[in-house]
């Protein structure tokens, strides 16, 4: 921690002996809270300042007339909007208003044509209209104009809507104050001739009385006729049921005799086919085999010849291998041996300097020169013995795989031997195959013939069965047949009509009985209508002496212009805000004092250096002191920002705060997030990380919900504004402003706090891990002279894991690396040509996607991702490069060199 005072001391020393630095200090602490205040009061009132937007009024309309009334709903606009300050209205004629309009002139313009006034009273004469107004903007003058000019346009519909009502609702209750006057005149007429109708209808359901009885009577008489038919009948039915009887048992023996002819040829006939699949079932089987003998005996008599050939080679190639495997193993063993006596020697020479160093006075032991020697000399000496070991147990490892071998080969011979004497034996006895497959091939000729002469003989006997004796059987029984079947239709057809009658009759005696029963109900009905009316007519008269009559004369009295003013405003709107905003300047001010708040930090890490140097007064510092050393300026410098712009937004713009104290708590914590964020990443990568944090300040602008709900927004700003630290800032400041509610400052605070951690990983963690391929690229980039850059005085070409590396190789080790380096040395300008193209192509390819996919922002992402990927594969490529040129330049060094330079890097 002292270290650390010491370098913020030291920062404060020299901004302060610099008027021209205290200058620049002050102009980077005012910069960014002159970017947030004017934003803020650009946007104050916006809304407001709508009467300097033009928008240009043409009417056409020519007014028009009914027999009630006349209107000039285009003159009502005009006159109404000469009333509104809401928009700049402009009154000209429709060709100058749409040419304005085209050239910028104009936002927007409304035309009223000439026959809306007409249109509008249409309702009256009981026709639905469409009245038009024709609405021209310009939206490619400003993004925001055409909204608000939209919003005019439909005050001015709603305007419309509003005096169409009225008409309508006018008219309405016009026509029913005239309805009620004639109503009234009309309602004594109609009840009068009402109660003379029903006295009439009375008067004739005594005659209709008496029609019904006499037709109940007929109906009587007419049910005794139907039931002496329906005897007879039934008597012709039960003869023509016997004679069915007796034709249907004759058509039933001649159907089971055809069946019988039908079943004998099918048997025959599939036992015929039995036999013809039988034969040829022999045959196939017979063929197989012999075939199947044949082709065996052919295939042993290849592998015979094929086997000697085998049993030739192994013989000839295991000799070689047991006289070459005996020439090498003495060969192996004395390399082996000749590694082991090296490395004991190295090791005897290693304890001798161990030795003589362990007898130097305790003086020179306390030195730093000599724990260095002792250092290396024990070091080197672990690492001797630890190779030695593992040279021993490879040369176990070898004998033993040597003695393996050698035996396999021997057994191999022997089993070869073998196989050769079994492949003699066999090949004697191969004449005796030949004799056997000539007498197969005879055996085959004499089936073949056989199995032809009997399927010829089953297939004439089959013809003659199907083709002659079998249809002239069935033909006959067919025709007698026939003629039974059609006597036995007729007599059922006789039977089915004398049913048909039956139930003819049937049907006609239920009808009359139920035509009786509907005639007596009729009369029940007749006489319960009479009792109705008899109701009704009293029910008549006390209507007529009813309120509710009197109200319906009374409708003449109805008020049109009551009606109208309720059909207008039907409806009642309460409105009730939580946490009011006076304005929308103080609703833009969390998101314009936290970008100002980024954008401080971004100037900060612009022109103040990352990286601390050495003189008298700090001497001899680590890379932690020095970072949390140069961030206490940053830290201090990020407060008197937040304070100055918090302050101002407070204090010199007047927004509305309900929290001030806790606004300006916000402001000062969420600027030393930013900071410490920028910061740590500017250090960790560089001018890569001034390109990442300039990348995270424009996604944040769209992604954080600090102008419109993510709700609006697309899926990716959807997916990712929860990792914004804009997001929780923005709450956490709009809570201040308009209210708090329960914890929600609180969270939003803690979630943005947890950024500090993420700062701390990349500035404490990452950035030295990457101090040596910053180093690397600034280096490369001193080399254009032109982009300025940091050098770091803690990092150094030849680092001690190189240096101690190459004392540990020996010579064949050496040789390895060399051909390593020369291969990828070989292969670096085009790996480095590669990487370059496809950081040239691949936009492309992403810029044509975009253009046929509808995901363009996805795309976008993509390519962004892919640039930053094709960049660091290019920067490890680099890194790669240089470390193999160090490791070669480190190849040409003695042990003594080694050590002198390993002792430098360690002071």
């Amino acid at each position: 921690m002292k270290k650390v005072i010491e370098i913020f001391k030291r920062d404060i020393s020299r901004l302060g002996k610099s008027p021209a630095a205290i200058i620049v200090a002050v102009g980077m602490c005012i910069i960014p809270a002159l970017y947030a205040w004017f934003n803020i009061a650009a946007n104050r009132d916006p809304y407001g300042n709508t009467a300097n937007i033009k928008v240009a009024v043409a009417n056409n309309d020519v007014g028009a007339e009914n027999k009630k009334r006349t209107l000039d709903a285009g003159r009502q606009i005009l006159d109404q909007m000469e009333e509104n300050d809401d928009l700049g209205w402009v009154f000209t004629d429709e060709e100058d208003a749409v040419d304005d309009v085209k050239s910028g002139k104009y936002y927007a313009a409304i035309v009223i044509p000439e026959t809306f006034s007409a249109d509008l009273l249409q309702i009256e004469d009981g026709t639905l209209g469409s009245p038009e107004i024709k609405y021209y903007v310009n939206e490619k003058r400003n993004a925001v104009a055409p909204k608000i000019t939209n919003t005019g346009s439909t005050t001015i519909q709603d305007k419309i809507e509003e005096e169409f009502y009225k008409v309508a609702s006018e008219t309405i209750a016009e026509e029913l104050q005239d309805l009620g006057v004639s109503l009234g005149d009309d309602l004594e007429t109609a009840n009068d001739n009402i109660l003379s109708m029903i006295s009439d209808a009375r008067d004739n359901f005594q005659s209709y009385q008496q029609v019904l009885a006499d037709f109940q009577a007929t109906i009587s008489q007419g049910t005794t006729q139907i039931q002496h038919g329906k005897a007879t009948l039934v008597k012709a039915v039960e003869a023509a049921d016997a004679g069915s009887t007796a034709f249907q048992d004759a058509k039933d023996a001649l159907a089971s005799s055809r069946k019988s002819v039908r079943s004998f040829g099918s048997s025959f006939d599939q036992s015929l086919s039995d036999g013809e699949t039988l034969l040829n079932n022999v045959y196939a089987t017979a063929s197989t085999k012999l075939t199947g003998l044949e082709t065996t005996a052919t295939q042993a008599q290849k592998l015979l010849a094929a086997g000697q050939t085998y049993s030739q080679k192994i013989d000839t190639d295991s000799k070689k291998a047991i006289e070459t495997l005996t020439q090498t193993i003495p060969v192996v063993d004395a390399q082996i041996q000749e590694k082991i006596d090296y490395i004991n020697g190295k090791i005897a020479e290693v304890n001798a300097s161990l030795a003589y160093l362990e007898s130097r006075p305790d003086a020179e032991k306390a030195t730093e020169d000599y724990q260095v020697k002792y250092q290396t000399a024990v070091a080197t000496k672990a690492y001797l013995e630890k190779t030695l070991a593992e040279v021993q147990a490879m040369k176990e490892a070898t004998d033993g795989s040597l003695a393996k071998l050698k035996y396999a080969l021997g057994q191999l011979q022997e089993q070869n031997e073998t196989l050769t004497t079994t492949l003699a034996n066999v090949n004697a006895n191969s004449g005796k195959l030949n004799d056997v497959m000539s007498t197969m091939g005879t055996a085959k000729t004499s089936i073949d013939g056989i199995l032809t002469q009997g399927k010829s003989t089953l297939r004439d006997v089959r013809a003659s069965l199907n083709n002659n004796l079998l249809p002239g059987v069935a033909t006959s029984l067919d025709t007698v047949s026939n003629v039974t079947g059609d006597l036995k239709t007729t007599l059922n057809d006789a039977s089915a009509t004398a049913s048909q009658m039956q139930g003819v009759m049937d049907q006609l005696s239920k009808s009359l009985t139920e035509g009786s029963k509907a005639l007596g109900e009729t009369g029940d009905t007749l006489e319960n209508l009479d009792a109705r009316l008899a109701g009704l007519q009293n029910d008549l008269e006390t209507l007529r002496a009813s309120d509710a009559y009197q109200d319906i004369l009374d409708l003449q009295d109805v008020d049109p212009d009551a009606v109208s003013a309720f059909m207008t405003t039907p409806v009642t709107l309460t409105t009730t805000t939580f946490y009011e905003v006076e304005d929308y300047g103080s609703g833009m001010t969390p998101f314009y004092t936290n970008l100002a708040l980024w954008v401080g930090g971004m100037v900060l890490i612009a022109l103040l250096k990352q990286e601390v140097d050495e003189d008298e007064k700090v001497k001899k510092f680590t890379l932690t002191q020095a970072y949390f050393g140069r961030q206490m300026l940053f830290i201090l410098l990020s407060i008197v920002q937040s304070l100055i712009i918090c302050l101002g937004d407070l204090y010199l713009l007047k927004v509305q705060c309900v929290h001030p104290g806790l606004f300006i708590l916000t402001g000062v914590i969420a600027g030393l997030v930013y900071l410490s964020l920028i910061y740590a990443i500017t250090a960790a990568f560089k001018h890569i990380g001034r390109a990442i944090f300039v990348f995270l300040v424009i996604i944040q602008i769209p992604g954080s919900t600090g102008t419109f709900p993510v709700e609006m927004m697309g899926g990716f700003y959807k997916a990712i504004y929860r990792l914004m630290p804009f997001t929780y800032s923005n709450t956490a400041m709009r809570e201040c402003i308009g209210g708090l509610y329960y914890n929600t400052w609180l969270k939003n605070i803690g979630i943005l706090a947890a950024y500090f951690l993420l700062a701390l990983f990349i500035g404490l963690v990452l950035r030295p891990l990457l101090l040596n391929l910053n180093a690397l690229f600034d280096r490369k980039l001193a080399e254009a002279d032109l982009i300025i850059y940091e050098e770091n005085d803690k990092t150094t070409d030849l680092t001690p894991e190189l240096i101690a590396r190459a004392l540990q190789s020996d010579s064949e080790a050496r040789e390895e690396f060399c051909g390593r380096a020369a291969r990828f040395e070989k292969h670096y300008k085009n790996r480095k040509r590669f990487g370059f193209l496809t950081m040239a192509v691949v936009p492309l390819i992403f810029l044509i996607l975009m253009f046929s996919v509808e995901s363009k922002l996805v795309f976008l992402v993509l390519w962004i991702c892919t640039l930053i990927g094709v960049s660091i594969y290019l920067v490890w490529l680099e890194y790669q490069h240089e470390r193999m040129q160090k490791q070669l330049k480190l190849q040409g060094f003695s042990d003594g060199d080694l050590l002198a330079a390993l002792k430098e890097e360690r002071a």
